[in-house]
């Protein structure tokens, strides 16, 4: 059964969005299931039905994996965790720097002082190109004989 996984469940599980309104299973309490895809140490990639009230209520899936399969997923989860931690720190460091920015251009623009552009950064690169161009023909110009420049 293949299925896109697309909403968020938990933190150990992913709800697949064709099995939202499953024509198969229904819960002990009668209502639908959806397909969601386990990522508990114990169960991960299996696919179980769950009750947005009980949660768990069978596998849809009857095969076990083996040990490899298993110690790869969990690698993997563990890396998209990690990776997913460090995007939000990444994300609030961001953050606090334009914050940061804002409140000491702003206090410079209080205080009277000239906040550089974007257009004098652009102009200053541009400058700085000029004056590289300019130093390697002064370099390229050196007289054969020692010590003679033109």
């Amino acid at each position: 059964m293949a299925t896109t996984l697309s909403e968020y469940s938990d933190a150990n599980s992913f709800r697949s969005s064709e099995g939202n309104n499953n024509d198969g299973l229904l819960c002990h309490c009668g209502r639908k299931t959806s397909i969601t895809k386990s990522w508990s140490d114990d169960n991960p990639g299996r696919l179980y039905f769950r009750c947005d009230v009980h949660t768990f209520i069978a596998w849809a899936d009857e095969e076990l994996q083996c040990m490899w399969q298993k110690a790869s997923l969990l690698e993997a989860r563990d890396i998209i965790r990690r990776q997913r931690d460090e995007i939000r720190q990444l994300i609030a460091a961001n953050t606090k720097i334009l914050w940061d920015q804002a409140c000491v251009q702003e206090s410079n623009v209080a205080s009277g002082e000239h906040v550089p552009t974007l257009a004098d950064n652009h102009k200053l690169e541009v400058e700085l190109v000029k004056v590289g161009e300019r130093e390697r023909k002064c370099s390229a110009t050196v007289c054969p004989f020692p010590g003679w420049v033109f």
